[in-house]
């Protein structure tokens, strides 16, 4: 995993950015868009450097209209599907 950025936002989409060449940052390629159920607040990305626990997303919602009020959804990068919700 290079050099990455990670947006979340209202409409509930978090997207996953990645710099293909380190010395040029104003160039950032899409890498994923993943849907969530909540609106999106807060996001934290867990870079983990261990074989033993791939890396993790958090992403939060405060939300007050929904079901999903306060929640937060942990996502985990699989290799052959991305990341997946737990």
């Amino acid at each position: 995993m290079g050099l990455m950025l990670t947006t979340c936002s209202a409409d509930g989409v978090m997207r996953i950015y990645e710099a293909p060449d380190v010395m040029n940052l104003s160039q950032w390629s899409l890498q994923q868009e993943i849907s969530c159920k909540p609106s999106c607040s807060c996001i934290s990305w867990s870079p983990s450097s261990s074989r033993a626990h791939a890396p993790m997303i958090a992403v939060g919602s405060d939300d007050s209209n929904t079901a999903y009020s306060g929640k937060v959804h942990i996502y985990e990068y699989i290799e052959n599907t991305r990341f997946v919700s737990w």
